[in-house]
């Protein structure tokens, strides 16, 4: 386990359960490692949003203070000290909802060229089944 991680147990009904295990096995991932996606993707741009509120927060509070002093020198100073320790934690949340993103993006991608490939499939089939009963062909024109 990394730190600061904690094992949560929880229970789902039988059709939430099918539902992530066919997740994870179509993203060739573990279940707990399903779960965790599917929850990180979720919650997580609430917690980006509120930590990169704290963040934010913290830095205008010292620019505030440094306005209030008198030399550019010593604003400087204010505004430097601890500057790094404020943004690191920000870029680190710009990163993660980076990946948070791209990863949704991914899954978006994936999901739009099956539900096409469905489609398409659907149609090919509905195509033959005319020809092969001699049906006349459905008019209306399908787009996939």
């Amino acid at each position: 386990m990394k730190p600061k991680e904690r094992v949560i147990s929880l229970r789902v009904d039988e059709g939430m359960a099918s539902y992530i295990e066919a997740y994870a096995k179509r993203y060739k991932v573990s279940i707990s490692q399903a779960v965790r996606l599917i929850l990180q993707v979720f919650y997580s741009p609430m917690r980006y949003k509120k930590e990169g509120g704290k963040i934010l927060k913290q830095l205008n509070t010292r620019i505030t203070e440094a306005e209030e002093v008198e030399s550019l020198e010593e604003a400087h100073k204010k505004i430097a000290q601890g500057v790094e320790a404020e943004l690191q934690p920000l870029w680190r949340l710009v990163e993660e909802s980076r990946i948070t993103t791209d990863y949704l993006y991914e899954s978006y991608l994936s999901a739009s060229n099956l539900m096409h490939e469905s489609l398409r499939d659907y149609l090919d089939k509905i195509k033959e089944t005319q020809q092969e009963q001699a049906v006349e062909p459905y008019r209306e024109k399908v787009e996939a």
